[in-house]
């Protein structure tokens, strides 16, 4: 049951980070069709999760407040870590997003007029 409990918060955490990820980049990057978004967002990872940095031109306020924080601050709550533990378990968990986001891309249309 623990297991189960656990992998449906790493779920949520995962579909709130990518949520707000894809909003952000909505609003950034408006030339961009909606349906194509998700995999400019990975193609931009294919590199390490700085790709993001390079794709939206702001200085890592894409990666880290609309992505990373939202992981890092599931992780300090969930499993009660800090430090380079919590960051290790948040690179982990940003991998399994990125991965997420490749295969339901389309589930985060949902912004269309």
């Amino acid at each position: 049951m623990a297991k189960k409990k656990e992998r449906e918060a790493r779920h949520s955490a995962i579909v709130d980070m990518n949520d707000f990820l894809f909003n952000y980049a909505h609003k950034t990057l408006p030339e961009t069709k909606l349906t194509d978004l998700a995999s400019t967002l990975v193609n931009a990872t294919k590199g390490g999760i700085h790709g993001l940095d390079d794709l939206f031109h702001d200085n890592g306020i894409g990666r880290e407040d609309n992505f990373y924080a939202i992981g890092l601050g599931f992780v300090k709550d969930f499993y009660d870590l800090d430090g380079e533990q919590a960051k290790q378990e948040t690179d982990k968990l940003a991998q399994e997003a990125l991965a997420y986001l490749a295969n339901h891309g389309n589930d985060f249309v949902r912004w269309e007029h």
